[in-house]
């Protein structure tokens, strides 16, 4: 009500009712969700080796350098860390804090000639690289529901039409 009063929201009840649509499809998927087990652990599973590539980007860029002597595990735990620590803050990226851990926990694997080098292809991949690929992929949908509603309206016409 305080954004169509605000002139922000144009039609605040055809508003509600897309919100209470997407509010029953979310709850319908939830219930799908809960009933399926295997869905469940797949989602555990694919999570699992998702956040371990995430946290073997560090390692690998330590061994791009050509660099060695660091335990590939020490290295993921220290990722580990750098995530969980810019999770904490609430900003975009973990702005700043996602950099500031990086420097000061992988200082005990990169030399000082590397270590900003590093940070910097870090960053790029596991935040800048998604960020890029998740707008690709967005732009794929959205031509694609474009393109789908275009085909409903069309069909509605000739429907009309005869």
């Amino acid at each position: 009500r305080l954004l169509s009063k605000m002139r922000i929201l144009k039609n605040p009840q055809n508003t509600r009712d897309k919100v209470e649509e997407q509010l029953k499809l979310f709850r319908a998927g939830n219930k799908l969700y809960d009933k399926s087990y295997v869905m469940q652990i797949l989602n555990v599973v694919l999570t699992l080796v998702q956040l371990l590539f995430y946290f073997l980007v560090p390692y690998f860029i330590y061994r791009s350098f050509r660099l060695e002597g660091a335990s590939v595990l020490l290295m993921t735990a220290a990722s580990a860390y750098v995530y969980a620590i810019s999770s904490l803050i609430p900003l975009p990226g973990g702005s700043g804090a996602a950099e500031g851990s990086f420097y000061l926990l992988f200082t005990l694997f990169f030399t000082a000639a590397t270590l900003s080098s590093g940070m910097l292809l870090w960053r790029i991949i596991t935040y800048y690289l998604c960020f890029v690929g998740g707008l690709i992929a967005m732009s794929v949908v959205k031509k694609k529901n474009t393109s789908e509603k275009k085909a409903v309206r069309s069909s509605r016409k000739d429907q009309d039409a005869a």
